[in-house]
């Protein structure tokens, strides 16, 4: 063998266009696979969207839908999007139990009112007899004429009367009795469904950060926006990106990546109100509404988040990482929506991004310098 290929060495430029080949045809295979996913991604995300139409009627099923096709969009890895699926797992579980329970509470109300209908039906029953009892009686009393006929009568009149006196006694507290369990059952009723409804909430949160998702927003958006127009106040939405949040997933992993936007979370959830809304809006981008806040308050109020995630060091291999972000504020009008709304915000935080980064424009300043 050895002489074999020292009588036909093989020459180093004759594996150059073997390799260029390969490299081309691995180049192609991967251009396939990357189609292939976005075109199951874009088929997957189609789907839930019309199972999610067909569920008008159970806003928690439809919210859960909501929940895995953001995560299905947005998802840059697998662990974000398995940690997703698992929040709505166990959202599911959490919502069968009470499902259940609640089933349970609901059939023994409905045994109860069976047990309502069985004792009155019982005791009109027998209030006819004991009603044609006396009815016999008083009959015979009409042609007695015999003084101890009539007393036996008498007696068996009063008999009669005891009787109905003792039924009418047991039938109130049979009914007593049940309004007492139909009270508590009602009562279990109500607070195994507040419960439920607090479940049912946790797909208005965006599982890594613990803000709301977009359909949180949503809600919230619409609530705000209500409250603003009625009391006319100001409601400003603000959005803010994190800057080269991409190089940093790409050079020190996701797991870094996720720190950070828990993170910011904190830190926003620190520097804001209480009444704030804050959302993840998608991989690097949160949008903030600030009820009864101006445009100038909110920058005032992002230029303290800048600053203190400014402060905030995130350990890598290297040395420890620095984060900023870029930031835009909109007014919301009576008459925008909330994408219109968000929009405006965005358009300044583009300018914010083209200008240099790590700075936070009012839309109303970039209006008037375009």
């Amino acid at each position: 063998m050895d002489e074999l290929l020292n009588q036909n060495p093989v020459q180093p430029d004759a594996l150059f266009p073997l390799a260029r080949d390969l490299l081309h045809h691995q180049q192609k295979l991967d251009e396939k696979e990357i189609k292939i996913r976005k075109g199951l991604q874009e088929l997957l995300q189609l789907l839930l969207r019309n199972v999610a139409d067909l569920l008008d009627n159970d806003a928690f099923l439809s919210g859960q839908m909501d929940v895995v096709r953001q995560a299905v969009q947005i998802a840059d890895n697998h662990e974000e999007l398995d940690l997703a699926i698992s929040r709505v797992k166990e959202v599911i579980f959490q919502q069968g139990k009470l499902k259940s329970e609640v089933r349970e509470a609901r059939e023994a109300i409905r045994d109860l009112v069976n047990l309502v209908l069985l004792s009155v039906e019982s005791m009109a029953g027998e209030n006819g007899r004991n009603h044609q009892q006396l009815e016999s009686l008083a009959n015979e009393l009409d042609s007695a004429t015999d003084w101890q006929k009539i007393r036996k009568i008498v007696s068996e009149v009063l008999d009669t009367s005891k009787n109905i006196t003792k039924q009418s006694i047991e039938a109130r507290n049979t009914l007593i009795q049940a309004k007492n369990r139909l009270s508590a059952a009602q009562e279990k009723i109500r607070k195994l469904e507040e419960e439920m409804e607090s479940i049912s909430q946790l797909v208005h949160v965006d599982p890594l950060t613990g803000t709301l998702n977009r359909r949180g927003l949503s809600a919230a958006f619409a609530r705000e926006s209500a409250r603003a127009q009625r009391l006319k106040q100001p409601l400003t939405v603000a959005i803010v990106d994190l800057d080269h949040f991409k190089q940093v997933n790409d050079r020190h992993g996701h797991d870094l990546g996720d720190q950070v936007l828990q993170g910011m979370a904190q830190i926003l959830q620190d520097t804001l109100r209480a009444n704030d809304v804050i959302t993840r809006y998608g991989g690097e981008e949160f949008v903030i509404l600030m009820p009864d806040t101006t445009p100038e308050n909110a920058l005032d109020i992002l230029e303290r988040v800048q600053t203190r995630l400014g402060r905030r060091l995130f350990e890598t291999q290297d040395q420890p990482l620095k984060i900023s972000f870029s930031g835009g504020i909109s007014l919301w009008q009576n008459s925008s929506s909330q994408e219109q709304s968000i929009a405006a915000a965005d358009k300044a935080m583009y300018h914010a991004k083209t200008d240099g980064r790590q700075r936070i424009y009012l839309a109303d300043q970039t209006n008037s310098s375009t």
